[in-house]
């Protein structure tokens, strides 16, 4: 476990927290400590030879001479090691010398960290023909019982069987069966919520939790997003956070402004910024050059920002991941580089895993650039996805996917599973997006549950554009589709639920264009009206878990998310089926505009379709001598006119309020500023919000 160290400058840390909160614990910058290596003055070849193993007893050997502080910003080039052979997760073993081959230093069940004993269900592959029949059974019990499960909607729905009939409406099994799981996933989502809450209110006010390092990645980032990232870490309050790796993917002249802004955001702080010529995932970690890196890590107790070579975000990751690993933190916790932090939101995460049983947790994350129509929307259905979704997914214990801009893993959990998830190929090509998926899938089949709660949040931005919003929604969706697979290995030692949920996210929108389509071109004109109101209903019913558990009044008008499902995310699940094999991400950085001409066609093409679709069905209402204009078509018709002209008014009013809010809480900042209440502005977030950290809270 990394040593605790203490700051004994207080000039060095920000003007802001000259009057601190008791629990803060700034980021050490001139700590006191000896335990430092002269890499000037090493004796001989022997030096690491003398370690015992272990890397970090090379800071135990020589002194770090008094004020003699590293340099900020350090090149490592691409030198190879010598004839010394390392393991991957120890300096050096002398049994691998003159051996190719390296083995991987992992824990066995009996000597996890924290006393953690062996969970319910083995860690390890089945290895006896028993073990492995006992697992063949389990596996096809579970597949056969959820499609079970799934199988009356689908044949429900193909023989249209109607549970109740009238002359103008009818809710048919199918209906009933999305009534029925909507119900029961707002029930999970409650208890857990419930569950948490009760953890949470019986924790000693002195809890001390693992110790856990921040990994933040990020590629040419908008740089107010960064900035404001980076000045959200600066407010964290979580004692045992020992670590903060900054991996930014490039190291061209155009991405040196992040590590200009990272320099300037904790220029007060013990720092460092690290350019490397490769990348960990392309070398071994007993290579010279990866366990120079690792030292130069390991100099600077403050915050660290390692450029290397642009590969992608698993690359980066596996980066950060490898470096917290060697600087032995038993929790690792992962953002994005436009996320702004919770200041609790570590401390809530690494309260999840006060559960020897929990390998991985993740939060809630919200949006803040609400300012347009897709946007705010996408706002809603984000919370639907996490405190609705995941909420019931983690009272089974098998939330399905950690989101990217707030989760928590155990090293150890990571040390089983990280060889894995970076070389995962798929149709034989090496993986790219779905990093946080697969991460998930692999803990899972471990036999780890998997937690969420609502307590540790964040705020990250979403597309504001339709096609670079559907884009984002694509290669989620190619995500979720290819992880479907390698989430079988995952169903012997994990909840039925979890199979459920997989095969009703994989049949529903299917479902949902088949019945469409069917509707627009081959059914009648008042089919149509009610099953667009319907679809509003269903919105609004969804809603209503929402109202009842935030008492927030904007919530209603997720009944208009429909629409953007409709017409947005159905064409993004068949683009992400037709380009199931390119593992490219589809967008670029946010400082680069996208121009692939499939990530518009399909999108326009679906909206081609319906209102093609739709025209021919007025047409044939029109010409039809057997279905006439009746009174309860001018009905719903008006329904369904005021519904969205009544939401479109509320809307602009909802926003117009909201915006004066905005423009309060900037006033009431700038107001703190001036008068220099430095004690009361730790408290905000410095970004183009203006929103008092302890009131974003009161937005949900």
């Amino acid at each position: 476990m990394s040593k605790r160290y203490t700051n004994t400058e207080s000039s060095y840390r920000p003007s802001i927290y000259n009057n601190p909160p008791s629990d803060y614990i700034p980021p050490p910058s001139k700590q006191s400590w000896n335990d430092y290596p002269d890499y000037n003055n090493q004796p001989n070849d022997n030096y690491y030879n003398n370690m015992n193993g272990d890397i970090t007893n090379a800071y135990k050997k020589q002194n770090r001479p008094n004020g003699d502080i590293p340099m900020n910003t350090i090149s490592i080039d691409n030198g190879y090691p010598d004839d010394k052979t390392y393991s991957k997760y120890n300096s050096y073993n002398p049994n691998l010398q003159n051996s190719t081959n390296y083995t991987y230093s992992t824990q066995n069940v009996n000597a996890f960290p924290n006393k953690y004993n062996a969970p319910r269900v083995p860690l390890a592959d089945p290895q006896t023909p028993k073990e492995k029949t006992q697992r063949k059974i389990v596996l096809i019990w579970t597949l056969a019982a959820s499609i079970l499960l799934i199988t009356p909607v689908i044949v429900g729905y193909i023989i249209g069987q109607a549970i109740i009939r009238t002359t103008l409406w009818t809710l048919g099994f199918y209906g009933l069966v999305i009534v029925i799981h909507y119900i029961i996933q707002a029930i999970f989502a409650y208890l857990n919520y419930r569950k948490v809450t009760k953890k949470k209110n019986r924790r000693r006010k002195d809890w001390t939790g693992l110790s856990t390092g921040l990994l933040v990645v990020g590629y040419r980032e908008d740089p107010e997003l960064f900035r404001g990232c980076l000045k959200s870490i600066t407010y964290l309050r979580y004692a045992k956070n020992e670590r903060i790796i900054v991996v930014v993917d490039g190291n061209e002249e155009e991405d040196r402004y992040m590590g200009d802004i990272f320099s300037k955001v904790f220029s007060r702080w013990d720092h460092r910024v690290i350019t490397t010529d490769f990348r960990l995932q392309d070398i071994e970690m007993f290579e010279q050059r990866a366990i120079k890196l690792v030292e130069e890590v390991k100099k600077c107790m403050g915050p660290v920002c390692i450029m290397q070579p642009h590969f992608g975000k698993r690359a980066a990751m596996y980066t950060g991941f490898q470096v917290l690993l060697q600087c032995q933190v038993e929790a690792v916790v992962v953002t994005d580089s436009d996320t702004i932090l919770d200041t609790h939101c570590i401390k809530e995460l690494a309260f999840m895993l006060d559960d020897n049983f929990v390998g991985a947790a993740t939060g809630d994350v919200r949006i803040w650039n609400t300012g347009t129509m897709l946007s705010f929307l996408s706002s809603l259905r984000y919370w639907f996805a996490f405190n609705m979704e995941r909420s019931a997914q983690s009272f089974q214990n098998c939330v399905t996917c950690v989101s990217g801009p707030l989760g928590i893993y155990r090293t150890d959990v990571l040390r089983e599973i990280i060889d894995k998830w970076i070389n995962q190929r798929f149709l034989g090509s090496l993986c790219t997006y779905g990093d946080d998926r697969h991460l998930t899938n692999l803990t899972l089949a471990l036999g780890r549950y998997v937690k969420f709660t609502p307590y540790a949040f964040c705020y990250t931005e979403t597309p504001e554009t339709f096609i670079r919003w559907v884009t984002q929604q694509t290669r989620w969706s190619k995500s979720f589709y290819r992880e479907a697979l390698f989430a079988i290995k995952a169903i012997p030692v994990q909840s039925l639920w979890m199979t459920y949920e997989i095969l009703f996210h994989i049949i529903y929108p299917f479902i949902l264009i088949y019945s469409l389509l069917l509707l627009i071109y081959k059914g009648t004109l008042w089919q149509l009206i009610t099953w667009i109101l319907t679809l509003f209903i269903m919105g609004a019913f969804r809603s209503l878990f929402a109202l009842i558990y935030t008492r927030k009044f904007k919530f209603v008008f997720n009944i208009f998310y429909g629409v953007v499902y409709l017409i947005g995310f159905i064409p993004a699940k068949i683009q992400a089926l037709l380009f199931l094999w390119d593992n490219g991400w589809g967008t670029s950085s946010r400082l680069k505009k996208i121009s692939n001409w499939n990530q518009k066609l399909i999108p326009i093409l679906w909206v081609i379709v319906l209102i093609v679709g739709i025209v021919i069905n007025i047409r044939r209402f029109i010409v039809s001598d057997t279905e006439k204009f009746e009174i309860y078509h001018i009905i719903g018709l008006i329904i369904l006119v005021c519904t969205l002209l009544v939401g479109f008014i509320c809307y602009n009013f909802y926003q117009d309020h909201e915006k004066k809010k905005r423009v309060a809480r900037e006033q009431e900042r700038r107001k703190i500023n001036r008068d220099q209440n430095f004690s009361k502005y730790h408290s905000y977030i410095e970004t183009d919000m203006g929103v008092p950290f302890n009131n974003m809270q009161d937005q949900y």
